[in-house]
């Protein structure tokens, strides 16, 4: 979690421009299952210099679900189809983010930052 090469990481192409165009219309927050006991000022440190004004709050919570319960959250992106699955049985509104083979496996749902976009502009959240 603190790793040289986590610190110097770039942003995903077109994570900046499409999150910061959202930040303009939604309240957007971080929940994290990274444990809260971990140094998290890097990863602060992080987000405040790629993604300026972006972000209202970062959660840290085993309970991804829960916690979205409890923000009342419109719509979750997550790059786990299993957290997806629970939020959606849970009502959320999910995106499932990226493709990667932790999240393959006959879905082919899975969206960019660009799609992201193009979604939300389209459904009314």
């Amino acid at each position: 979690y603190n790793s040289e090469l986590s610190k110097s990481a770039e942003p995903i192409k077109g994570s900046q421009l499409v999150l910061k165009h959202l930040s303009s219309i939604y309240h957007l927050v971080i929940v994290t299952a990274k444990p809260e006991l971990i140094d998290t000022t890097h990863h602060k440190d992080w987000l405040n210099k790629n993604f300026p004004d972006t972000f209202k709050n970062i959660y840290f919570s085993t309970d991804k679900i829960g916690l979205c319960r409890s923000l009342q959250a419109s719509c979750l992106i997550d790059d786990s189809l299993t957290t997806l699955i629970a939020g959606r049985e849970s009502g959320i509104n999910v995106i499932l983010f990226g493709q990667y083979p932790w999240n393959a496996g006959g879905v082919d749902e899975s969206m960019l930052w660009p799609q992201v976009d193009a979604y939300l502009k389209s459904v009314a959240l």
